[in-house]
């Protein structure tokens, strides 16, 4: 049994019919407690398979339920966990799809519901389809979010990784790392990293937490501020060396860029926004590391790090009134969704 909610033996059985004994996977789910589920294979070889199916459960309310169109509101992510790069999209393709109707009024019968979907992931988020790439997946509606499915895109025979190349990519990779976010002041859209309520919401181990204003009056210069603590180990291409005489490119202040990642969602119509930052590790290495002695293939060392940011002065988040949800990603650590409601200073005025 592989041990997914749908209850399929092994990975084949999402390429077959995976929703062919739908009544009893919803019966099951009817048991459980309200929640977002997901399943998905582990495993998809490459070139013989060119989707990734994925079933995501939703356990509601009626009145949870009522108005909520998950196809809309939810949305699938991916997370490469080498990189952090995050690709998300809706559940449902809602090209040429109106909106739904007014639900009218809730339902006066009490009790809990339950449905599944079934979404091509590869399709709805557009990952990147490489050989050897690994990603966990997760389905996300509103303040929910679903557990994490590990995938990985298994080379098949009759595919060749040129290791050259691969070298290569990790050359750039290094490269880029190098470049981080600005830091700075709030007001001026920085990185705050000396923030004493970011650096409380750090784990004691490897793992991250995210906290954000919940509601937030849109008056002029006012900040919608995510707070976010993490600690995990460097990742080799995440890692800078210290800075040498003459080399006046890299900063002695900085030890690493860790790239962390946002997911950002809507309560009626999800339309996922991916946002990207890359945040400076300026603790420097411990004093009894040596870094030139770090095998450059390894992951090390654990590092804390936290800052604090204005959502409103990142380009891509949304400026519209309305609640939003703030999803958090770096490598294999997430954190949230947390809810940030943008109530327009308009509509407190009395009548």
């Amino acid at each position: 049994m592989k041990g997914g909610f749908l209850g399929l033996k092994d990975d084949e059985g999402f390429w077959r019919r995976p929703l062919a004994r739908q009544d009893r996977v919803l019966d099951r789910l009817l048991d459980r407690r309200p929640g977002l589920l997901l399943d998905a294979p582990c495993e998809v070889e490459l070139p013989l398979r060119q989707s990734l199916p994925a079933v995501v459960g939703l356990v509601a309310t009626y009145e949870q339920l009522h108005g909520l169109d998950p196809g809309r509101a939810g949305a699938l992510a991916a997370v490469n966990v080498e990189t952090s790069e995050v690709w998300a999209g809706t559940l449902e393709d809602l090209d040429g799809v109106e909106p739904p109707d007014d639900p009218g009024p809730p339902p006066a019968t009490k009790g809990t519901g339950a449905l599944v979907l079934l979404a091509c992931a590869r399709a709805r988020t557009g990952l990147a389809w490489t050989p050897g790439a690994s990603y966990l997946l997760s389905a996300h509606l509103r303040e929910r979010a679903s557990n994490r499915v590990p995938v990985r895109l298994v080379p098949g025979p009759q595919v060749y990784v040129d290791p050259a190349a691969r070298a290569l990519v990790l050359a750039r990779r290094r490269a880029h790392a190098l470049r981080h976010s600005p830091v700075g002041p709030l007001a001026e859209g920085g990185l705050d990293l000396g923030d004493p309520a970011a650096k409380a919401l750090v784990p004691e181990r490897p793992g991250l937490a995210a906290r954000a204003e919940r509601v937030v009056v849109m008056d002029p210069g006012a900040p919608a501020v995510l707070r976010v603590g993490l600690r995990a180990a460097l990742r080799p291409w995440e890692r800078a060396r210290p800075a040498r005489p003459g080399d006046p490119d890299l900063d002695a202040r900085v030890s690493g860029v860790v790239p962390v990642t946002l997911l950002v969602t809507g309560a009626l119509d999800a339309a996922p926004r991916v946002l990207a930052l890359r945040v400076p590790v300026e603790d420097p290495l411990p004093h009894d590391l040596d870094a030139d002695a770090l095998d450059p293939d390894a992951d090390g060392p654990e590092v804390a790090l936290a800052f604090a940011l204005d959502l409103l002065r990142l380009d891509g988040f949304p400026r519209a009134p309305g609640t939003y949800y703030v999803s958090v990603f770096s490598g294999e650590h997430m954190a949230g969704p947390a809810p940030v409601a943008l109530v327009s200073p308009l509509s407190l005025r009395a009548p």
